[in-house]
């Protein structure tokens, strides 16, 4: 294939390119034999913590969400005796206390249809938001791969034509419209809630439940604890 002799003012075909085998061989991973060198015990010891912290994960998690459960329990209740917004509140247990909030729904987090449907008919008033793509134009790739059109243009910018279609191209404008929760959402749910149930249920939808767990007491303790749970690490 003739090479493509590239013009000072050919600011298409003087663009790099990057080496797409390179980048690819960079990212495989070396399925091989590996040399093998003996460390010492810290890193039999770094292992040993990595893989304890990899099974707290897992332990934590699980035990959170039974916690959280509990917490959204405390504050559907509240929300709907009082038929207001509940108060954040401490938890406690023995050594331990958590702060325990109740957040209302980030609004770049948008409901889905059949959440705003749900909320909707529960009596929610939801905020709509109108998002989209503006109208743009754009130069017609045929165009630009065709060298004497790429040279005029990267020179000009005006008045060429292109036997091939049209030089420039227009992509319409693309409006989407989604719903989220409102500033006061906790509140008029609490308000428009029939039951317990029903406000647990929407507050799952439009809050999320947030928790600051401290232990008083040391390793030992800590850990007996964590065996009293019939953990296993």
């Amino acid at each position: 294939m003739a090479k493509i002799k590239v013009k000072k003012t050919d600011i298409f075909g003087a663009a790099p390119v990057a080496n797409t085998a390179e980048v690819e061989a960079a990212k495989a991973e070396d399925v091989g034999d590996k040399l093998q060198i003996t460390f010492g015990t810290e890193l039999e010891t770094l292992a040993a913590i990595s893989t304890l912290q990899k099974a707290l994960t897992v332990a934590y998690k699980a035990v959170e969400e039974t916690v959280k459960g509990r917490v959204a329990d405390e504050f559907a209740s509240t929300g709907f005796a009082t038929k207001r917004k509940p108060e954040n509140f401490i938890a406690v247990s023995g050594p331990a206390h958590s702060g325990c909030e109740l957040r209302r729904r980030a609004s770049n987090r948008p409901l889905t249809t059949d959440e705003a449907s749900y909320l909707e008919n529960n009596g929610l008033e939801l905020q709509t938001v109108v998002t989209g793509t503006p109208e743009q134009y754009f130069f017609n790739p045929k165009a630009i791969a065709d060298r004497a059109t790429r040279e005029k243009v990267s020179a000009a910018l005006a008045g060429i034509t292109f036997s091939d279609g049209p030089l420039i191209m227009k992509q319409e404008a693309v409006e989407t419209t989604t719903k989220i929760v409102k500033e006061d959402v906790l509140a008029t749910a609490a308000a428009a809630a029939k039951s317990v149930a029903d406000l647990k249920m929407m507050y799952g939808i439009v809050s999320t439940t947030a928790l600051r767990p401290t232990f008083n007491g040391g390793l030992d303790r800590i850990l007996n604890s964590i065996h009293k749970a019939g953990i296993s690490l």
